[in-house]
């Protein structure tokens, strides 16, 4: 049953494409001709995702933290992961500085937004734009900028777009189990993670209309993919603490107060991209509970499947019998604030950090009540 509902999901969201190892951009843009990319999603042109409503949008609040994703996901058709990524690759001249016309950039952009599923109700291309725009206000931040290469700028925009590319809304417990094809060709390691990463290389080399590495020479595309393969594979849960503590006891030995080192670089972008990663309860409280919201409608969707096998429902995904509020700070108080914290001795983080306490303080007074009535919320 697993196995038929994951290849009907995934059917439904490729239109019945015959192969999971490459995104064609031709499959959303064929009526467009083979030659152009003018077409996308909804019928709208690519040109219009800057539109000047959007620009003046962008140039407003870009720079605010706890930006409206949500907002720009209406505002461009849900089209937000593509106007995010030609903003902020136009801000920080970074197609200038690696040779990326416009057309090749765009391209791409759309072709990693369609790899996305939109029947996701959270690992969709709009969590993409929202660790992508997490992850540029971290590095660009006056106080943080100068602290980031161009070249880990490029890696951690990169990483950022395609970290979750082509979810299936399963968390990798859940295919391992279900003997899903990608957990037997990954060999149940960081199944997720490795499909991601791959399927964006793949689909990037793939088709040379949309090659944003086209100009790298072979030595430069070599320690680019090494660096945005490194950064995505630690976004697998089961590589948090590891990574965290590794960068806590480095910070503490002053290993990286030099971080012109490669591998001190590599671990910054590691922990950064984990940063925009988890950021929801790091944003303002409207922000994250949108957020949470999603999370937990995917989660839920998930012990349905797991119901209907007569398989033991995963931690928090049983929509009957879930507490929200202790779900939230469980997941704050193990994954989130030890990362922030850690990150925060080295990173300017002031207001995150106030927004994460904000958070955990509410989701705390919501349990107490939820625990003083004996009432699920």
């Amino acid at each position: 049953y697993v196995r038929q509902l994951l290849q009907h999901r995934y059917h439904e969201n490729t239109g019945g494409a015959a192969s999971r190892s490459r995104i064609s951009v031709e499959s959303y843009s064929r009526a467009a001709g083979r030659d152009s990319l003018a077409k996308v999603q909804h019928g709208r042109a690519p040109e219009s995702l800057l539109s000047a409503d959007v620009q003046e949008v962008l140039e407003r609040d870009v720079d605010m933290w706890s930006f409206d994703l949500f907002g720009l996901e209406a505002m461009t058709g849900e089209h937000a992961l593509p106007t995010m990524g030609r903003f902020l690759f136009h801000r920080s001249q970074l197609h200038q500085i690696y040779g990326i016309d416009d057309r090749t950039l765009d391209g791409w952009l759309q072709a990693m937004e369609a790899g996305y599923r939109k029947s996701n109700p959270y690992h969709n291309a709009t969590h993409a734009a929202d660790v992508l725009h997490a992850v540029a206000q971290i590095v660009f931040s006056p106080s943080n900028a100068d602290n980031f290469t161009d070249h880990q700028v490029f890696v951690l925009l990169v990483a950022a777009i395609v970290h979750d590319l082509d979810h299936p809304g399963f968390t990798n417990n859940f295919l391992i189990n279900a003997r899903d094809d990608l957990a037997l060709l990954y060999n149940d390691r960081s199944v997720l993670e490795s499909h991601h990463v791959s399927l964006a290389f793949t689909t990037t080399l793939a088709d040379p209309k949309i090659n944003i590495f086209a100009n790298f020479s072979d030595a430069d595309f070599a320690i680019v993919r090494r660096d945005i393969i490194e950064a995505v594979m630690v976004t697998d849960i089961s590589q948090h603490f590891v990574v965290v503590e590794k960068f806590k006891t480095q910070n503490s030995l002053g290993e990286l107060q030099d971080l012109t080192t490669p591998d001190a670089q590599r671990l910054m972008n590691q922990i950064v991209l984990k940063l925009g990663d988890v950021s929801n309860p790091a944003k303002s409280d409207a922000i994250a509970t949108k957020w949470t919201e999603r999370i937990m409608d995917e989660f839920w969707s998930q012990g349905d499947v797991e119901k209907n096998c007569g398989t033991a429902v995963s931690m928090f995904m049983d929509r009957e019998t879930t507490s929200v509020p202790k779900c939230q700070l469980g997941f704050i108080n193990f994954i989130v604030s030890p990362l922030w914290t850690a990150a925060s001795e080295r990173l300017n983080l002031a207001e995150q950090m106030s927004n994460l306490q904000f958070n955990k303080d509410k989701w705390t007074r919501l349990l107490d009540k939820e625990t003083q009535t004996a009432v699920p919320l």
